[in-house]
């Protein structure tokens, strides 16, 4: 399974910020963390994307509604 990989991106620069383990437990506390990490980079005038996130991280950023975190939504 690939990592999931957290990705700023502002304008046509993309830069990789990290990456999120396969084997990291998906709950509210990982979506804290990416909440904050999209908003810390809106405030610089940019925003993250999550590359290929597991089912699991998908369905939960969906719930809470930060489904703009994930490509083509």
């Amino acid at each position: 399974m690939a990592q999931a990989e957290v990705v700023l991106v502002d304008g046509g620069i993309e830069v990789l910020l990290g990456r999120v383990s396969p084997d990291l437990r998906c709950d509210l506390k990982l979506v804290d963390r990416l909440a904050r990490i999209q908003l810390a980079a809106r405030r610089i005038g940019g925003s993250i994307v999550l590359r290929h996130p597991s089912t699991d991280l998908t369905e939960l950023l969906a719930l809470a509604g930060l489904d703009d975190l994930l490509p083509d939504r």
